[in-house]
């Protein structure tokens, strides 16, 4: 999301990108970044980044999450400059709701001294108000685009149909979920067959629910997946599920739309916002997930009408965009 947004952001001003160097601190050399103590991480961030702006000449900061947040706001004080904070994710959606801990105070205390934050959906935004008391007044909502892709169908040369799910194998993805919704559905369903690609803590759980559900000739671990696989998984994809207890965003959906597969996404999510066609459902509700995905493998007219009206939601889900309406953000703050 960032790197797109970045890239249409660039043609219209000038972006300097604050990354580590070989030369900047030993901690960011590769085999260092990922261990070790995190929060001493995120402070040796925050001391590069003072020290490589020190010469640069810029009118506003913009970090993003929790991980640059502590960056943007040394920056700040040694500036003066003006902090935007631009949330794509929170601890309150990835920990089910914790209003605890020090990443969750790290990203309040940003929010606090930020100037303005950026929410990537509404729905982020009423988490930041209500959870984290940060006022609706300082906060834009703008949502995240998706990168053009020259989509695909592939036809089966099977009668099965494919469910797929996508992304983190973590609780806030809802892949348990999925293998409950998988359930439900094999028994009306006996065409389709499960994927599920990502990887994360909850795989070995996950092994067990298809085992327990007695669904291994129907359900494929597929792991990590690169960009290329992606497409061609969602090519011969019939219904996308994103069953999320807390989506933020959920580009995933998007891209999903972009191969005329029809959506069934969480209403706990920000896709949902903003794709017309998709059908949405609490994320609690198996029975009406189930029967959503049923009626788009069934129902023909449907499906076509909601793949049509997701397609003309993505029309204006670009990344020009959203730089335009970041770029409004950046003047506001200026001013």
């Amino acid at each position: 999301a960032c790197s797109g947004l970045y890239h249409a952001l660039s043609q219209q001003i000038h972006v300097d990108l604050i990354l580590p160097t070989d030369h900047s601190i030993s901690s960011y050399t590769e085999s260092h970044l990922y261990s070790g103590n995190l929060a001493q991480k995120v402070d040796d961030y925050s001391q590069l980044v003072a020290n490589q702006s020190s010469q640069l000449d810029f009118d506003i900061i913009h970090a993003h999450d929790w991980m640059t947040s502590q960056a943007g706001v040394a920056l700040q004080r040694a500036s003066a400059k003006p902090l935007i904070l631009h949330i794509h994710s929170s601890h309150f959606d990835r920990s089910n709701g914790a209003t605890s801990g020090w990443i969750y105070n790290c990203e309040k205390y940003a929010m606090e001294e930020a100037d303005h934050v950026i929410a990537v959906s509404q729905r982020t935004q009423s988490i930041l108000t209500e959870h984290y008391g940060i006022s609706e007044k300082k906060i834009t909502v703008i949502h995240n685009g998706v990168e053009p892709v020259n989509a695909f169908r592939t036809h089966p040369s099977s009668d099965q149909k494919i469910i797929t799910f996508l992304g983190r194998l973590t609780s806030q993805k809802g892949p348990r979920t999925f293998i409950k919704i998988a359930e439900q559905l094999a028994q009306h369903a006996p065409e389709a067959i499960f994927m599920i690609a990502g990887c994360g803590d909850q795989e070995p759980l996950i092994r067990e629910d298809i085992l327990k559900a007695g669904l291994s000739e129907k359900c494929q671990l597929l792991g990590f997946l690169n960009t290329q696989d992606v497409h061609q998984l969602l090519s011969r994809t019939h219904v996308y599920c994103m069953p999320s207890s807390s989506e933020p965003f959920g580009l995933s959906a998007l891209e999903a739309a972009q191969f005329s597969v029809p959506c069934v996404l969480s209403a706990q999510s920000g896709a949902a916002e903003v794709l017309r066609g998709a059908l949405t459902s609490d994320h609690r509700d198996i029975d009406l997930m189930s029967q959503q995905i049923l009626s788009l493998l069934h129902d023909q007219p449907l499906r076509d009408q909601c793949i049509s009206q997701n397609l003309e939601s993505l029309a204006h889900l670009t990344w020009e965009a959203s730089a335009l309406q970041t770029r409004s953000a950046y003047q506001r703050c200026i001013s």
